[in-house]
């Protein structure tokens, strides 16, 4: 059965580190120059309380999406590094995803 659960999670997780990671890879393979993720940095602390947070989604408790939120100003945010994985996908995962991200109150 597929329940994907969603969960405000710590950028350096395990789990966030294989979202991320799949998310750079597949990247790295659609763009035929390749993607250095070092030419797009992201850093970890803004995906943390108060300047941001990050989402892992989970079925059968294994990671299959993520994405980060970042802070922009009181009232604004970003949505960052979104990805969900191949076998997921068609699901609703990514609006479910986004529904959580936009539903989010950051600080």
């Amino acid at each position: 059965m597929f329940d994907p659960k969603i969960a405000v999670e710590d950028p350096d997780d395990p789990d966030a580190r294989h979202c991320l990671d799949a998310y750079y890879r597949e990247l790295a393979a659609r763009f035929s120059e390749g993607f250095d993720p070092a030419s797009h940095p992201l850093n970890v602390s803004d995906m943390r309380p108060p300047g941001g947070c990050f989402f892992i989604v989970r079925s059968a408790g294994a990671p299959v999406g993520c994405a980060a939120l970042l802070r922009l100003d009181a009232a604004t945010g970003e949505l960052k590094r979104m990805w969900v994985a191949e076998a997921a996908r068609g699901r609703g995962v990514g609006r479910r995803l986004l529904h959580h991200a936009e539903a989010e109150r950051l600080g």
